[in-house]
């Protein structure tokens, strides 16, 4: 009984957080009918889709701080499978000098990163997946979504370009001339 109070207290929290920095669409984002699921709006600066991790992805990044580090500045950062930009923002908020690559190959999270992203400046978006060779991916079930999928290595070009560390690297380089 005390780890479920526990845990309510800490969504509660939560939850109070987020409506100190959203508003009361931070409230419609958590608690979104199941109809109105995936139904993008604009919170604050960003736009998120109604129903998904988007939110929770949201308070990780910009209220619990999880992706703070200790560097001085950055030239270069690269994100890979930057979903709908979030952490793209963060990373540019904290060293706006950096040049960002975002990668995501998901075709609604790489709509909402283009918008996340449209007037940062220096943030370059590469709509591919990440893989240990050059190749196609595909989405491995009909049921694939922005919250998770799998993948699998397909010989047709009309699947999602997946490219290498290595191959972004090279993109990096061309960016420094």
């Amino acid at each position: 009984m005390e780890v479920n109070l526990k845990y309510r207290l800490f969504k509660l929290i939560k939850v109070i957080k987020l409506f100190n920095i959203l508003g009361i669409k931070s409230f419609l984002c958590l608690f979104t009918p199941f109809y109105m699921r995936g139904k993008v709006i604009k919170v604050g600066r960003f736009y998120l889709r109604l129903g998904t991790s988007d939110i929770g992805i949201l308070e990780q990044i910009f209220c619990s701080k999880e992706y703070e580090i200790a560097l001085s500045s950055p030239k270069y950062i690269i994100d890979c499978g930057a979903n709908i930009g979030l952490a793209t923002c963060y990373f540019k908020e904290k060293w706006p000098e950096a040049n960002v690559i975002a990668i995501e190959p998901e075709d609604s999270n790489f709509e909402l990163l283009n918008l996340n992203t449209v007037n940062l400046s220096n943030v370059n978006l590469l709509k591919a997946a990440v893989w240990n060779k050059s190749s196609y991916l595909s989405f491995n079930s009909s049921d694939a979504n922005f919250d998770a999928f799998s993948v699998k290595e397909s010989n047709t070009c009309t699947s999602i370009s997946a490219i290498t560390i290595a191959e972004i690297l090279v993109q990096v380089f061309l960016l420094l001339q």
